[in-house]
C-alpha cells in the first residue's frame, strides 16, 4: 500500500484556492492545516477572521476545466522549413515558394484561448513549413500549484501575407497525398511539432474570446474549520501545543473523514490578513 503525502496549500494571499488533488484511489486520508508567521516561519495560531475549508468534487475534468484563471495564449510560434523525402510519412510533391503567417491557440476540455502573436516565414519552392511545438502552458497560479492545463494546441495559418488565418491541424491537413498518413483528431499534443504539407481552406478562424476557464466549483465539506462552529458531524480535531482540544486559538487542524468518498479534494482560504502563511498537507493511503 503506497503512502501519499502532498502539500496542497501554501499561501500568504488574502484568498487562495489550493490545487485539486486526485484522491480517487485513497482508502484512507486526512488533511492537516496549520499556519506559520509569514516573516519568521514560526508556527502560530491561524489568525482570527481567516476562513479555511475543504472542498471536494467528483467532476472527472475538474483539474482541467474548472480554472480560477484562464489559460494565456501561447507565445508566437517558431517556424522553419524542410524538404520532403520518401522516408516515413513525408511525401514529396511540387510546392511553390510562399510566405506563411502562423498563429497558435491553446485548448483544454473547456475551450480555447485567443490566438498568439503571429510569426511569418518565406518558404522556398519545393520546401514545406514546420511549426515547432509550443510546449506546456505556464502554471496558472503560484506554487505549489505548478501544473499546466492545456490539453493541446491548434494551428491557424495565413498564406501570401493577407487574408484570414484558418485552422490547419489534423484532420484538415491529412487528405490523401498531402502527407500526415496517421492524422490525429483535433488538437495537437503540446509537445509535438507539425509539418504543413499543403494549405487547406477550412474556413475555421481563431476564436474572438478566451473560453478556457470557468469558476472553480466544488462542494464545501467542512464549513470554516478555523471557527468554533464548523459544519457538525465531521471528524475534525483542533488542538493547541499542549495537545488540548480547543475551539479557538487553533495551532493545528486535523480533518480525517471516515466514510466520505470523492475523486478530488482541495483546501481553500479567504479573509487572511497576510500575517501568516496558511499550509495544508494531504496524507493518504493509496490502495
Amino acid at each position: 500500500m503506497q503512502i501519499i503525502q502532498n502539500t496542497i496549500l501554501n499561501t500568504t494571499a488574502a484568498a487562495a484556492n489550493g490545487p485539486w488533488r486526485n484522491t480517487s484511489n485513497f482508502v484512507a486520508s486526512s488533511v492537516e492545516i496549520t499556519a506559520q508567521n509569514a516573516s519568521t516561519g514560526a508556527t502560530v495560531a491561524i489568525p482570527a477572521g481567516t476562513n479555511v475549508w475543504i472542498e471536494a468534487s467528483n467532476d472527472p475534468s475538474v483539474m482541467t476545466d474548472n480554472l480560477s484563471t484562464q489559460i494565456a495564449a501561447p507565445t508566437a510560434p517558431t517556424l522553419s522549413q524542410f524538404t520532403p523525402s520518401n522516408a516515413g510519412d513525408q511525401q514529396p510533391f511540387v510546392t511553390p515558394a510562399v510566405t506563411y503567417g502562423v498563429k497558435l491557440t491553446y485548448v483544454n476540455q473547456q475551450g480555447e484561448t485567443v490566438a498568439s502573436l503571429a510569426s511569418s516565414l518565406a518558404v522556398s519552392a519545393g520546401n514545406c513549413l514546420f511549426i515547432a511545438a509550443p510546449g506546456p502552458d505556464p502554471a496558472i497560479t503560484s506554487p505549489p500549484d505548478d501544473a499546466s492545463y492545456a490539453t493541446g494546441y491548434n494551428i491557424y495559418i495565413q498564406i501570401g501575407g493577407s487574408g484570414n488565418y484558418v485552422l490547419q491541424n489534423p484532420p484538415y491537413n491529412a487528405a490523401g497525398s498531402f502527407g500526415n498518413l496517421q492524422p490525429a483528431n483535433g488538437p495537437i499534443n503540446v509537445n509535438n511539432g507539425f509539418n504543413l504539407y499543403a494549405f487547406n481552406q477550412t474556413g475555421i478562424t481563431p476564436p474572438g474570446s478566451n473560453t478556457t476557464g470557468t469558476p472553480n466549483i466544488g462542494a464545501n465539506l467542512t464549513g470554516n474549520l478555523n471557527s468554533a462552529s464548523p459544519i457538525t458531524g465531521q471528524s475534525e480535531i483542533s488542538y493547541d501545543n499542549a495537545g488540548v482540544w480547543v475551539s479557538g486559538a487553533t495551532k493545528v487542524i486535523m480533518w480525517a473523514p471516515s466514510c466520505l468518498y470523492f475523486n478530488f479534494l482541495r483546501v481553500n482560504v479567504s479573509g487572511s490578513d497576510g500575517s501568516a502563511r496558511i499550509l495544508a498537507y494531504l496524507f493518504g493511503q493509496n490502495g
